[in-house]
């Protein structure tokens, strides 16, 4: 079974290979996705949000074998499914989970865009920060059952400035995974049903909560 790999980090990480010297530089692609690695760590597959699976043509550093990573990719598409990639930036995805109510730290963020592209919902914040980390997670708040027979799962953004002025505005992309939800051996265990069950997403701002709601369509 393939794990996956969660990184509780504010910033994206690079680790790149460059264009060769001289050379003009093709027409990129950047996007989110997912990377699956084989047996040995190596880069393998590439999912992104809005296209088909693609085989990693290109070499990078090793990594956890067998593992899911969530990045943001710059890449180069061939005609045969194939994708060159010269940039990976991993994503900040932990699972969704519980805390308890003393736990919980709701710092606020401008909230730049919020969208769901199927397995995940996916944020670009603005943070106000110096150069201390800071720490996000997904609060789950429970699952409702509506008067309509429907469910309803409540999220709440975690977010943990720590002790950062607010001396500039830093731009990161965060994503929610929401695939587990429906996730299960028979339709009776799955917590959601995509198509029918519903998402409310809940970020603190500077201006106040802001909540979204979405169809639960992984």
């Amino acid at each position: 079974m393939r794990t996956t790999f969660l990184l509780f980090i504010s910033c994206l990480l690079v680790f790149a290979c460059s264009d060769d010297d001289g050379e003009i530089a093709p027409a990129y692609i950047t996007t989110l996705a997912e990377i699956q690695t084989d047996g040995n760590g190596r880069p393998e597959t590439l999912i992104p949000d809005a296209a088909g699976v693609r085989t990693i043509t290109s070499s990078h550093k090793v990594l956890t074998p067998d593992s899911i990573y969530r990045v943001q990719v710059r890449a180069l598409y061939d005609g045969e499914e194939r994708a060159h990639l010269y940039q990976i930036a991993n994503v900040v995805s932990p699972m969704p989970r519980a805390f308890s109510e003393d736990k919980r730290k709701y710092h606020p963020v401008e909230l730049l865009s919020l969208w769901s592209s199927g397995r995940y919902i996916n944020m670009r914040l603005a943070l106000h920060t110096a150069t201390e980390p800071h720490a996000f997670a997904f609060v789950e708040e429970g699952i409702d059952l509506l008067t309509d027979g429907t469910r309803r799962l409540r999220l709440h953004l975690y977010h943990d400035q720590g002790n950062n002025p607010e001396y500039y505005t830093r731009e990161t992309y965060i994503s929610c995974p929401i695939y587990h939800y429906g996730e299960s051996s028979t339709p009776q265990e799955k917590l959601l049903t995509a198509g029918r069950d519903s998402i409310v997403f809940t970020v603190t701002t500077y201006k106040g909560e802001q909540t979204l709601r979405l169809l639960y369509q992984p």
